[in-house]
């Protein structure tokens, strides 16, 4: 089946959106009958089946899935993030839109326990490109650096950290969209202007990321990538206070596990994703054929 991937916005889609990134680009570098919009092969009314994300942040898809409804595609909704609760504007959108959708996917149970109510609804969690991540960091420091990475509207979440960071004097680096006065410039802070290019290389310089959740219905990619990269992940301040007290040897060897047990719990390969997806496709195209 050929699929046609519409990431966020029709008319401000972000080549450097993280759910742009880990839900289209990289699921369709292994899905050869998979395209990402605006770089399709086909018009836009002949492919198969399509993915739309986020089809809440504006009414234009509305119409475009209207008339994919009428000429029996198969429609997709993932539902990437959980942004839409910060906006009526964007739920009263969302009802309206979800109906129309066959299935619906997101990265977290939480969110898939919401959307059960209005149509099904599946896990594919966010997984990684793994060619990517060539970066890999050595744990030696014995004074180890940390690192929070992201959007700066999500800063607050590592609020509860900054005690430990000044009464240990430990470098806190900050790789993000901006500078941000709630946190300061001091000497232990070290602000990085996010890149694509250079995020990697950033975060793989430093030893435990501190990925505290913020929110249930978060997806857990930040962890992902900082596992991926060596780090050891520090998801609350008790686990912090751990990975302080170890030798750089016993930190590797909580990174490795801890890099395993999330292997374990959802992978981190994108091309498990991608099976997920062609399973879901291949079954509801069944299902239509047969109650025609």
């Amino acid at each position: 089946m050929t699929i046609l991937i519409l990431p966020c916005t029709l008319d401000n889609y972000s080549p450097q959106s993280a759910s742009r990134r880990f839900r289209a680009d990289w699921p369709a570098k292994y899905w050869p009958e998979a395209d990402v919009y605006p770089d399709k092969r086909l018009a836009w009314t002949s492919y198969d089946g399509y993915i739309f994300q986020k089809a809440y942040l504006t009414e234009k898809p509305n119409k475009m899935i209207r008339t994919l409804r009428s000429l029996d595609k198969v429609l997709a909704f993932d539902l990437c993030d959980a942004d839409w609760l910060l906006s009526d504007q964007h739920l009263k959108i969302l009802m309206q839109t979800l109906p129309l959708f066959d299935f619906a996917v997101c990265p977290t149970e939480p969110i898939r326990e919401w959307l059960e109510g209005w149509l099904p609804a599946y896990v594919i969690p966010d997984r990684l490109d793994m060619e990517l991540f060539t970066e890999q960091h050595e744990h030696r420091r014995h004074k180890p650096d940390l690192v929070w990475f992201g959007y700066r509207h999500n800063l607050p979440a590592i609020m509860p950290f900054l005690d430990i960071v000044h009464e240990n004097r430990l470098w806190l680096h900050i790789v993000t969209n901006g500078f941000d006065e709630m946190i300061g410039d001091d000497m232990h802070t070290i602000w990085i202007e996010w890149s694509q290019e250079g995020e990697h290389e950033e975060i793989a310089k430093c030893d435990i990321a501190l990925c505290p959740p913020a929110s249930p219905y978060k997806s857990d990619n930040r962890a992902k990538t900082a596992l991926t990269l060596g780090l050891v992940v520090a998801k609350t301040v008790g686990e912090l206070k751990h990975a302080l007290a170890l030798h750089p040897h016993e930190r590797k060897a909580l990174a490795a596990q801890q890099r395993r047990q999330m292997e374990d719990r959802s992978g981190l390969d994108v091309r498990a994703s991608v099976k997920q997806w062609r399973e879901l496709f291949m079954i509801k195209r069944e299902k239509m054929d047969n109650e025609r």
